[in-house]
């Protein structure tokens, strides 16, 4: 679900939640929208996942 979202222009930021914890998101492409998305959306994602 989608806990917070954040839409700076050429980057999106999205932060997800499930019952094990969240996970950020950065989306790139320009192509993508997320400006259909509110608090509590359901997403499916595919990418690389990079630990810090």
């Amino acid at each position: 679900w989608v806990y917070e979202l954040r839409d700076l222009s050429k980057m999106k930021f999205l932060l997800l939640r499930d019952s094990t914890g969240t996970v950020q998101c950065i989306i790139k492409d320009s192509k993508v929208s997320v400006s259909n998305l509110t608090l509590e959306s359901v997403v499916e994602i595919q990418g690389k996942i990079k630990e810090e």
